[in-house]
């Protein structure tokens, strides 16, 4: 199960780490949901098990892209 490394801004930065898909998949949902009504918007950097940045992925592009409902 893959590891993954979640940099969240939304004014003040804090990471998460969490396993596997499902666990990336429901952070990025539970902050998207806890921020948009606010002005930081959906300000997420994802990093792979090698401390790659994959935030601009079609994998992680398009989960965010269903987050938000587009």
């Amino acid at each position: 199960m893959e590891k993954y490394k979640i940099v969240f801004d939304n004014g003040k930065p804090y990471t998460k780490e969490v396993l596997g898909e499902e666990e990336l998949e429901k952070s990025l949902k539970d902050f998207f949901e806890e921020n948009k009504e606010d002005d930081f918007g959906f300000n997420a950097i994802v990093y792979n098990d090698k401390d790659e940045d994959i935030s601009e992925s079609q994998f992680i592009s398009e989960m965010i892209g269903e987050i938000i409902g587009e």
